[in-house]
C-alpha cells in the first residue's frame, strides 16, 4: 500500500463512498473529506490539518501516543508496546512490546523486540536492539546497543554496554562500559569496570576498576579489582587477582590470583600464576617465571628461564637468561650473567661471559675487577681493606692487593 501526502490542489470528481467516519481509505472513484481526496489506492491532501487523536494501525503495526496521562511519547509497534504508561513522558517505544511495563519512567528511547520490556520507573534510558534492556525495572542512564545488551539490568545505573550481549548478565552493577560482541557477558555487580573487544572480561561478575582493551583481555576475570590489561590475550586467566598491570599479547596470560604484577611486552610473566611483586618490560621476559616473586627484568628474554628465583634485579638483553632457581642475583647490561645459575650474585658486562668486567658475590662480600679499576687520577698510596689486606694505588689505579 502507498501512501502520499501531496500539498497540492486536487480535482473532485465523482463523490464516492462518505469517509467522514472510519479510517482513512479510498476505493474506486473518488472520495472526499474535509477537502481531502481519494482517487484508488491513493490519498491526496489538498487542503486542511487531519488530527487523529486515538492512533493507527497500518498493517497491524500500531501507531500511538501510548496510554495514561504522559504527553510526548511515541509508540510505534506491534503486541502491547507502552501499555502500562501511567504519567510517562517523553518516551519513544519503537518494537513489539517495547516499553511494555513503563508506568512513570521518562526520556527512555526502546527500538527493539521487547527492549525494555519490564522498565516500570527508570529514565534516561537508552535500548536498540532486540531485548536490550529488557529486564530493566529502575535502572537510570544506561545505554544499550546490541541484541541483549544489558539484558539482565533491573536496576543497574549508568551503564554503557554496545555490541551483542555486552554487559548482557549484570543486574545491579554500575558505571561499566562494554564494547564488543560478549564484554563483560556474565557481569552481575562488578562496577566501574571498562571493557572493549570481543569476550574481553567476560566472566567478570564482582570485580571493579578493571580496565581491558582487547580480545579476551582479562576474560576469566571474577572478583579481581584494579587490573589493566592491554592487548590481545592480556591477564587471559586471571580470575581474584588485583591490582596488575598487563600490556602486550599474552602478557600475564597464566596469572589467576597474583597481584601488584607488571609486564610490558609480547609474553611477558606469561606462566606466572600467583606470584606478586614481579615487574617484567620487553619481549618474553620472566616467560617461565611460575613462582618466583619479587623480580625485575628490563629487556628482551631477560630472565627467560626463571621459574621460581625470586628477588632478583636483570637489566639488559637476556640478562639472567639461564638462571632458572637463583635468587637475589644483579645482573646488569646485555646478556650479563647469563649464563649464571646461582644466587646472589653480580656481573655488569654487556656479554654473557662468566668473567665479566665487575663481578661481586653478595654472600661472601667479594667484589672482582676484572680488569683495571680506575678509583682518583690524584690518588697514590697504599690502603687498607676492610678485611686488612693491602691496597696499592698508583695515579688512581689499583696495581696490588695483598
Amino acid at each position: 500500500m502507498i501512501i502520499k501526502i501531496i500539498p497540492m490542489p486536487g480535482v473532485v470528481g465523482p463523490a464516492g463512498p462518505s469517509l467522514s467516519a472510519g479510517p482513512i481509505r479510498s476505493t474506486a472513484g473518488t472520495s472526499t473529506i474535509n477537502s481531502q481526496t481519494g482517487t484508488g489506492n491513493t490519498f491526496v491532501m489538498s487542503a486542511g490539518t487531519p488530527t487523529i487523536t486515538g492512533g493507527m494501525v497500518v498493517d497491524g503495526i500500531s501507531i500511538n501516543n501510548g496510554v495514561g496521562t504522559g504527553i510526548y511519547n511515541l509508540v510505534f509497534g506491534t503486541g502491547n508496546p507502552f501499555i502500562a504508561n501511567t504519567t510517562g513522558q517523553n518516551n519513544i517505544a519503537i518494537g513489539e512490546d517495547a516499553l511494555k511495563a513503563n508506568t512513570t519512567g521518562t526520556n527512555n528511547i526502546a527500538v527493539g523486540l521487547w527492549a525494555l520490556k519490564a522498565n516500570t520507573t527508570g529514565n534516561l534510558n537508552l535500548a536498540i536492539g532486540s531485548e536490550a534492556l529488557e529486564s530493566n525495572t529502575t535502572g537510570t542512564q544506561n545505554t544499550a546497543i546490541g541484541t541483549v545488551a544489558l539484558y539482565a539490568n533491573t536496576t543497574g545505573i549508568k551503564n554503557t554496554g554496545i555490541g551483542t550481549g555486552a554487559i548482557s548478565g549484570n543486574t545491579t552493577g554500575y558505571s561499566n562500559t562494554a564494547t564488543g560482541f560478549a564484554s563483560m557477558a556474565n557481569n552481575t555487580t562488578g562496577y566501574s569496570n571498562v571493557a572493549f573487544g570481543g569476550e574481553a572480561l567476560y566472566n567478570n561478575t564482582e570485580g571493579f576498576n578493571n580496565v581491558a582493551f582487547g580480545a579476551n583481555t582479562l576474560y576469566s576475570n571474577t572478583t579481581g579489582r584494579s587490573n589493566t590489561a592491554l592487548s590481545t590475550g592480556a591477564l587471559y586467566s586471571n580470575t581474584t587477582g588485583r591490582s596488575n598491570i598487563a600490556v602486550g599479547t599474552g602478557a600475564l596470560a597464566a596469572n589467576t590470583d597474583g597481584y601488584f604484577n607488571i609486564a610490558i611486552g609480547i609474553g611477558a610473566l606469561d606462566s606466572s600464576t600467583t606470584v606478586n611483586g614481579n615487574l617484567g618490560i620487553g619481549t618474553n621476559v620472566l616467560t617461565a617465571n611460575t613462582d618466583g616473586y619479587n623480580n625485575i627484568a628490563i629487556g628482551g628474554l631477560a630472565f627467560f628461564k626463571n621459574t621460581t628465583g625470586s628477588n632478583n634485579l636483570a637489566i639488559g638483553t637476556s640478562a639472567g637468561y639461564e638462571n632458572i632457581t637463583g635468587e637475589r642475583n644483579v645482573f646488569i647490561g646485555h646478556g650479563a650473567g647469563g649464563l649464571e645459575t646461582g644466587s646472589d650474585k653480580l656481573y655488569i658486562d654487556v656479554t654473557n661471559t662468566t668473567t665479566p668486567l665487575i663481578y661481586g658475590d653478595f654472600a661472601t662480600n667479594t667484589l672482582t675487577v676484572n680488569g683495571s679499576l680506575n678509583v682518583s687520577t690524584a690518588a697514590t698510596g697504599t690502603f687498607t681493606s676492610q678485611d686488612n689486606k693491602t691496597i696499592t694505588v698508583t695515579n688512581g689505579i689499583i696495581t696490588s692487593i695483598v
